[in-house]
């Protein structure tokens, strides 16, 4: 732990690697140590390293630390996304320290992220998952637009997410025009209905079922009925399934 600490007095060349060996270290106490030395060393050079470390951490210590002493205090899209990924973090000290974290940085530069992540499907499900949620926590008006567009997502646990976090923004914005609230939410409402009905076209089974089952919600009750009566002869018993739920 001493060669670790004071190896932050060395440059970069050889501070660098010494922290990374103290990052391997069967010991918590010494990958601690690194975390700390790495944070008082060189912020931008330390997120990569401290991000790719705890992927594979097991202590809560240590992955607390990381956040306090390194991503919490970089204001950069890695240490967001990285603070994401933790807010998932089965350790209740760990998600609830993330969480904090994302809400003291840039706001505009949070925001801007888990936007991204929302819209970019590509983005690992618990990342996306975190981002709806913390912008439900921030409860933003600014944000209801994509949390509305979450809704239209074809996974269903973003989709889910999404409503929760709507409800707390709602609730948070509740004081406010309530008016122009409602013309937004009736505008989004007319996208999500355009966008599920593109989705009955698809060649993918998933998305098409997925289509039924949320159009079935929202149309009136007479063109929900056709839409499921059609959608009971279709090739795929996913499709069907879901008809028959509706």
């Amino acid at each position: 732990r001493k060669v670790v600490w004071s190896s932050r007095h060395l440059n970069s060349n050889f501070a660098v690697p010494m922290f990374n060996l103290g990052l391997e270290d069967s010991d918590p106490d010494v990958r601690e140590t690194a975390v700390r030395a790495f944070g008082e060393f060189d912020l931008r050079e330390a997120v990569p390293h401290v991000i790719s470390a705890i992927r594979q951490e097991t202590s809560v210590d240590v992955k607390t630390i990381a956040i306090i002493c390194v991503l919490g205090k970089s204001d950069s899209e890695a240490s967001v996304l990285g603070l994401l990924r933790l807010m998932e973090d089965a350790e209740h000290r760990v998600s609830t320290t993330a969480e904090y974290s994302l809400k003291e940085m840039k706001p505009d530069l949070v925001k801007a992220v888990a936007t991204r992540c929302i819209e970019d499907s590509r983005t690992e499900t618990r990342i996306r998952r975190s981002a709806v949620r913390l912008l439900g926590e921030i409860g933003d008006e600014s944000s209801i637009f994509i949390l509305f567009k979450a809704k239209l997502d074809l996974n269903q646990e973003i989709r889910l997410e999404a409503d929760e976090a709507l409800v707390k923004v709602k609730k948070k914005t509740r004081g406010q025009d309530s008016k122009d609230l409602e013309i937004k939410q009736q505008e989004i409402q007319k996208q999500q209905i355009e966008k599920w009905q593109y989705y009955l076209n698809s060649e993918e089974p998933v998305p098409r079922g997925n289509a039924v089952l949320d159009l079935s919600r929202r149309l009136n009750k007479e063109e929900a009925l056709d839409l499921v009566n059609t959608a009971l002869s279709d090739r795929h018993h996913y499709v069907r399934g879901h008809a028959i739920s509706s």
